[in-house]
Protein backbone atom coordinates (compact mmCIF):
# COMPACT_ATOMS: atom_id res chain seq x y z
CA UNK A 1 0.00 0.00 0.00
CA UNK A 2 1.22 3.56 -0.75
CA UNK A 3 2.12 6.00 2.31
CA UNK A 4 -0.42 8.36 0.65
CA UNK A 5 -2.87 6.32 0.75
CA UNK A 6 -2.52 4.95 4.29
CA UNK A 7 -2.45 8.57 5.30
CA UNK A 8 -5.66 9.21 3.96
CA UNK A 9 -7.04 6.20 5.40
CA UNK A 10 -6.30 6.64 8.83
CA UNK A 11 -6.90 10.51 8.93
CA UNK A 12 -10.45 9.79 7.59
CA UNK A 13 -10.90 7.03 10.76
CA UNK A 14 -9.23 9.17 12.95
CA UNK A 15 -11.63 12.18 12.33
CA UNK A 16 -14.60 9.49 13.31
CA UNK A 17 -13.39 9.21 16.91
CA UNK A 18 -14.77 11.70 19.02
CA UNK A 19 -13.70 13.10 22.07
CA UNK A 20 -16.82 12.09 24.58
CA UNK A 21 -18.25 9.08 25.71
CA UNK A 22 -21.31 7.79 24.09
CA UNK A 23 -24.63 9.39 25.76
CA UNK A 24 -25.85 7.84 28.49
CA UNK A 25 -22.36 7.17 29.65
CA UNK A 26 -19.89 9.11 32.61
CA UNK A 27 -16.78 10.65 31.41
CA UNK A 28 -14.77 7.84 33.07
CA UNK A 29 -11.75 8.72 35.53
CA UNK A 30 -8.39 8.95 34.24
CA UNK A 31 -8.57 10.66 30.89
CA UNK A 32 -5.65 13.52 30.70
CA UNK A 33 -6.18 17.04 30.45
CA UNK A 34 -5.54 19.65 28.87
CA UNK A 35 -3.72 17.43 25.86
CA UNK A 36 -5.80 15.64 23.61
CA UNK A 37 -7.96 13.26 25.13
CA UNK A 38 -8.12 10.90 22.69
CA UNK A 39 -6.24 9.49 19.98
CA UNK A 40 -7.31 6.03 17.94
CA UNK A 41 -4.26 5.47 14.95
CA UNK A 42 -0.95 6.95 14.21
CA UNK A 43 1.17 6.11 11.69
CA UNK A 44 5.02 6.30 11.41
CA UNK A 45 6.19 9.19 9.22
CA UNK A 46 9.89 7.50 8.11
CA UNK A 47 8.14 5.35 5.08
CA UNK A 48 6.77 8.12 3.64
CA UNK A 49 6.31 8.17 -0.42
CA UNK A 50 6.96 4.05 -0.30
CA UNK A 51 4.08 1.57 -1.42
CA UNK A 52 4.74 -1.26 1.68
CA UNK A 53 3.32 -3.90 3.23
CA UNK A 54 1.73 -2.72 6.59
CA UNK A 55 1.81 -3.69 10.48
CA UNK A 56 -0.73 -3.12 12.54
CA UNK A 57 0.24 -2.89 16.65
CA UNK A 58 -2.32 -3.01 18.69
CA UNK A 59 -2.03 -1.98 22.08
CA UNK A 60 -4.22 -0.90 25.43
CA UNK A 61 -4.08 3.01 25.08
CA UNK A 62 -2.04 5.50 22.87
CA UNK A 63 -0.29 7.25 25.61
CA UNK A 64 -0.56 9.03 28.94
CA UNK A 65 0.62 12.35 31.02
CA UNK A 66 1.83 15.04 28.84
CA UNK A 67 3.47 12.97 25.76
CA UNK A 68 1.95 14.86 22.98
CA UNK A 69 -0.10 13.14 20.00
CA UNK A 70 -0.61 13.65 16.37
CA UNK A 71 -3.53 15.79 17.46
CA UNK A 72 -1.98 17.49 19.68
CA UNK A 73 1.49 18.57 17.42
CA UNK A 74 -0.94 19.35 14.46
CA UNK A 75 -4.12 20.97 15.90
CA UNK A 76 -6.06 18.65 13.81
CA UNK A 77 -8.88 16.00 14.97
CA UNK A 78 -7.36 14.21 12.02
CA UNK A 79 -4.02 14.14 12.70
CA UNK A 80 -2.06 10.12 12.46
CA UNK A 81 1.64 10.97 11.48
CA UNK A 82 4.23 10.70 14.23
CA UNK A 83 7.62 9.68 15.22
CA UNK A 84 7.20 5.82 16.13
CA UNK A 85 10.80 4.52 15.05
CA UNK A 86 11.75 3.11 18.85
CA UNK A 87 8.89 1.05 18.35
CA UNK A 88 9.52 -0.13 15.10
CA UNK A 89 12.80 -1.30 15.90
CA UNK A 90 11.11 -3.44 18.60
CA UNK A 91 8.81 -4.54 15.85
CA UNK A 92 11.96 -5.94 14.35
CA UNK A 93 13.61 -7.34 17.64
CA UNK A 94 10.08 -9.36 17.92
CA UNK A 95 10.14 -10.63 14.25
CA UNK A 96 13.89 -11.90 14.60
CA UNK A 97 13.34 -13.40 17.58
CA UNK A 98 10.23 -15.43 16.20
CA UNK A 99 10.14 -19.35 16.11
CA UNK A 100 8.18 -22.33 15.97
CA UNK A 101 7.50 -22.00 20.10
CA UNK A 102 5.60 -19.07 19.62
CA UNK A 103 3.36 -20.67 17.60
CA UNK A 104 3.15 -23.77 19.97
CA UNK A 105 2.72 -21.78 23.10
CA UNK A 106 -0.40 -19.78 20.75
CA UNK A 107 1.70 -16.32 20.80
CA UNK A 108 2.18 -16.00 16.70
CA UNK A 109 0.15 -17.12 13.80
CA UNK A 110 2.75 -18.60 11.74
CA UNK A 111 6.82 -19.16 12.44
CA UNK A 112 7.45 -17.25 9.42
CA UNK A 113 5.95 -13.88 9.60
CA UNK A 114 8.94 -11.85 8.65
CA UNK A 115 8.65 -9.08 6.41
CA UNK A 116 10.47 -9.52 3.21
CA UNK A 117 11.99 -5.43 3.43
CA UNK A 118 10.40 -2.80 5.25
CA UNK A 119 6.83 -2.06 6.21
CA UNK A 120 4.22 0.81 7.60
CA UNK A 121 3.92 0.71 10.68
CA UNK A 122 0.27 1.63 12.12
CA UNK A 123 -0.66 2.12 15.50
CA UNK A 124 -4.19 1.92 17.29
CA UNK A 125 -5.87 0.33 20.36
CA UNK A 126 -8.18 -0.65 22.27
CA UNK A 127 -8.93 1.81 24.71
CA UNK A 128 -9.27 5.34 22.30
CA UNK A 129 -8.51 7.53 25.80
CA UNK A 130 -5.58 9.07 26.63
CA UNK A 131 -4.59 8.65 30.49
CA UNK A 132 -3.47 10.75 33.30
CA UNK A 133 -0.67 7.34 33.74
CA UNK A 134 0.56 4.55 32.37
CA UNK A 135 -2.37 1.70 31.78
CA UNK A 136 -0.97 -0.57 33.65
CA UNK A 137 -0.69 1.63 37.01
CA UNK A 138 -4.72 2.34 36.57
CA UNK A 139 -6.22 -0.11 38.42
CA UNK A 140 -8.32 -2.74 36.87
CA UNK A 141 -12.06 -1.31 37.36
CA UNK A 142 -11.35 1.92 36.37
CA UNK A 143 -9.74 0.40 33.26
CA UNK A 144 -13.18 -1.77 32.92
CA UNK A 145 -14.75 1.79 32.69
CA UNK A 146 -12.18 3.44 30.30
CA UNK A 147 -12.93 0.74 27.65
CA UNK A 148 -17.02 0.12 28.50
CA UNK A 149 -17.06 4.38 27.82
CA UNK A 150 -14.57 4.35 24.92
CA UNK A 151 -14.88 7.45 22.63
CA UNK A 152 -17.75 7.27 20.66
CA UNK A 153 -16.99 6.45 16.72
CA UNK A 154 -18.55 7.70 13.83
CA UNK A 155 -21.09 8.76 16.49
CA UNK A 156 -21.78 4.98 17.92
CA UNK A 157 -20.39 3.50 20.74
CA UNK A 158 -17.47 1.32 20.49
CA UNK A 159 -16.16 -1.58 22.77
CA UNK A 160 -16.26 -5.29 23.46
CA UNK A 161 -17.33 -7.39 21.57
CA UNK A 162 -17.62 -4.51 19.18
CA UNK A 163 -14.55 -2.67 17.83
CA UNK A 164 -15.96 -0.47 15.21
CA UNK A 165 -13.10 1.54 14.07
CA UNK A 166 -10.71 -1.81 13.99
CA UNK A 167 -14.05 -3.66 12.31
CA UNK A 168 -13.01 -0.76 10.05
CA UNK A 169 -9.32 -0.73 9.67
CA UNK A 170 -9.65 -4.48 9.07
CA UNK A 171 -11.74 -3.88 5.99
CA UNK A 172 -10.00 -1.24 4.49
CA UNK A 173 -6.54 -3.51 4.91
CA UNK A 174 -8.37 -6.66 3.38
CA UNK A 175 -7.15 -6.15 -0.16
CA UNK A 176 -3.47 -6.72 1.30
CA UNK A 177 -3.91 -8.27 4.82
CA UNK A 178 -1.56 -6.67 7.37
CA UNK A 179 0.62 -8.68 9.91
CA UNK A 180 -1.14 -7.49 13.56
CA UNK A 181 0.77 -7.39 16.53
CA UNK A 182 -0.90 -7.10 19.74
CA UNK A 183 1.31 -5.97 22.84
CA UNK A 184 1.37 -4.62 26.69
CA UNK A 185 2.37 -5.72 29.71
CA UNK A 186 0.09 -6.56 32.94
CA UNK A 187 -2.57 -5.60 30.46
CA UNK A 188 -6.27 -6.80 29.08
CA UNK A 189 -4.59 -6.54 25.77
CA UNK A 190 -4.23 -10.39 24.78
CA UNK A 191 -7.65 -11.32 26.37
CA UNK A 192 -9.43 -8.72 23.84
CA UNK A 193 -7.08 -9.43 21.17
CA UNK A 194 -8.12 -13.31 20.87
CA UNK A 195 -11.69 -13.17 19.76
CA UNK A 196 -11.02 -10.44 18.01
CA UNK A 197 -8.90 -12.56 15.33
CA UNK A 198 -11.71 -14.84 15.17
CA UNK A 199 -14.40 -11.99 14.50
CA UNK A 200 -12.83 -10.48 12.00
CA UNK A 201 -10.55 -13.36 10.04
CA UNK A 202 -6.87 -12.01 10.89
CA UNK A 203 -5.18 -15.10 9.38
CA UNK A 204 -1.28 -13.52 10.13
CA UNK A 205 -0.74 -12.07 13.69
CA UNK A 206 1.55 -12.16 17.14
CA UNK A 207 1.99 -11.21 20.76
CA UNK A 208 4.55 -9.18 22.12
CA UNK A 209 5.62 -7.21 25.25
CA UNK A 210 5.06 -3.55 25.12
CA UNK A 211 6.35 -2.12 22.01
CA UNK A 212 6.59 1.44 23.85
CA UNK A 213 9.30 -0.07 26.17
CA UNK A 214 12.68 -1.66 25.82
CA UNK A 215 12.77 -4.56 26.35
CA UNK A 216 16.14 -7.08 25.85
CA UNK A 217 14.79 -10.78 25.72
CA UNK A 218 12.10 -11.28 23.15
CA UNK A 219 13.83 -14.46 22.15
CA UNK A 220 13.46 -15.46 25.58
CA UNK A 221 10.04 -15.20 25.69
CA UNK A 222 9.64 -18.21 23.96
CA UNK A 223 12.98 -19.18 23.37
CA UNK A 224 13.69 -21.85 20.65
CA UNK A 225 13.16 -25.57 21.50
Amino acid sequence: MHYNDLHQLLASLEGHVGTNPPAGFPRPMHVRAPLSPVQGFALSNDTFGLDLPVVVAIGANYTQGDVKTPRDMFALANAVEDDLKSCRKRVNEALNALNTSWVSTAKASSPSLSLEGDYHLVMTNFCLWNTDKRWQNIDPKSRADLLNNNPTFNGGATSAPHWPHLVQLNAALSANPPLWIAHGIHSEVFSLFQPLTASLGIKHWMMTPNLSYRYFHYGKCYPRP
